[in-house]
């Protein structure tokens, strides 16, 4: 019997050792699932935030360059519509010089002194050398030399900073389509979405302001509608004298346009 007893410890020991073999098996099966399923979610996580990288950087992109042209378009409409009022005062200005002149002569007798001439006029009211020049030569017929009107001290009390920003203002309120198609246009050039907001003035300040609006491509970790991203730009609109908008009060537009 004692054979049979030592086979039998033999046998018993070969099941136990199966028995341990099947259970390790089962371990490394199982941290191998972990591992693989820790892996696919850092992947979908870092998916997830690169493409939130992705929109965050395209909405940003799109709002600058929206912002860029937009403000462009706003100061293009500005200078034309400070040239027209350049050219305006101008047209007064003559007519001013030339009344004064023949009312001199009118009321002139042959015991007084000789009446201005309108260059005479023009030398004793001009003051910048170059916008002289031009109007003794007779010379000044286009817009092209706005900016020595604006600045000619003569002139000073019609290109206040407060009028000038009136202007400016009027130019934004007036022009809304013209700069809504150009901040459009620019923000689709770059990946923008189909809606966005221009404001101006911004803070007291000649700054337009826009707020575009990105969707992620990926639906939220949670299967819910994709994220809507919101980035914001703002753009000066420069100019050479003081412009004031602070007593304005600042306007918001919305642009939407159809999709492609």
């Amino acid at each position: 019997m004692a054979p049979g007893i030592r086979q039998a410890k033999k046998a018993d020991d070969h099941f136990i050792y199966k028995d341990k073999g099947s259970g390790e098996n089962g371990n490394i099966t199982i941290f191998a699932l972990f591992l693989l399923m820790a892996a696919i979610s850092g992947t979908l996580y870092l998916a997830y935030y690169y493409s939130g990288f992705v929109s965050i950087r395209q909405a940003q992109n799109a709002a600058d360059s929206a912002a860029l042209a937009a403000g462009q378009e706003l100061r293009d409409q500005f200078v034309t519509k400070m040239k027209q009022k350049t050219m305006e005062t101008m047209h007064h200005f003559k007519r001013k010089i030339r009344d004064e002149a023949e009312a001199c002569e009118a009321s002139r007798n042959e015991n007084s002194p000789p009446c201005p001439t309108e260059t005479d006029l023009i030398k004793l009211y001009i003051k910048d050398p170059e916008l002289k020049h031009l109007l003794i030569a007779n010379r000044y017929h286009n817009p092209e030399h706005w900016l020595l009107v604006v600045n000619e001290e003569h002139f000073r009390q019609d290109y206040t900073k407060e009028q000038n920003g009136d202007v400016l203002y009027d130019a934004f309120v007036q022009s809304q389509r013209a700069i809504q198609t150009a901040a459009r246009k620019a923000a689709a050039k770059n990946g923008g979405e189909r809606q966005m907001t221009i404001r101006f003035p911004v803070d007291g300040l000649p700054t337009v302001e826009v707020i575009s609006v990105k969707t992620m491509s990926h639906s939220r970790l949670d299967d819910s509608d994709p994220a809507r991203i919101r980035a914001r730009a703002a753009a000066g609109v420069d100019a050479p004298f003081d412009v004031d908008v602070s007593n304005k009060i600042s306007k918001t537009l919305r642009v939407n346009w159809p999709p492609p």
